[in-house]
């Protein structure tokens, strides 16, 4: 019996199969935009996968890179900022919408209190802005996010 692998036009083994049959798919095959490669039943795909890339005669090894804001593209791991600021955004929007509530007229808030709270939601929706991205960080919640008030 026989694993499946199929394979991006990086090189990348992108899904895998145990189909039932060594021939439902043909060794070399294309299959939905993805190349058909097989493999012995007993590999651990999703480990192979990480350190090796097909170039399209053979397999070469790679390094792993555990990030999913890293793309493996022309043979190298390319840091994707574009999808790392989403992310951010993501969590800002959902701090923003945890205290929505104090900027409303019906708040039981002093106006100090919503003054701060409102310090704090611009801070917030600047904060993008201000995340240093030449390191490549990959951890949103280990930013240095604002500080929410106290209340």
């Amino acid at each position: 019996m026989i694993q499946v692998g199929f394979i991006n036009t990086e090189g990348e083994i992108i899904s895998w199969s145990s189909p039932g049959s060594d021939f439902l798919y043909t060794e070399g095959d294309t299959v939905n935009g993805m190349l058909v490669r097989h493999f012995p039943y007993n590999l651990d795909i999703n480990e192979y996968r990480k350190y090796n890339v097909w170039n399209g005669s053979s397999w070469y090894s790679r390094t792993w890179k555990d990030s999913s804001y890293h793309k493996w593209e022309s043979g190298a791991w390319v840091y994707k900022s574009v999808d790392f600021l989403n992310a951010v955004r993501g969590v800002r929007d959902g701090k923003l919408y945890a205290c929505d509530w104090t900027q409303t007229g019906d708040s039981p808030l002093t106006d100090t209190q919503k003054t701060s709270y409102a310090t704090y939601r611009q801070q917030l929706r600047d904060f993008p802005g201000t995340v240093d991205l030449s390191s490549e960080p990959t951890d949103v919640h280990g930013l240095s996010w604002p500080t929410e008030p106290t209340i």
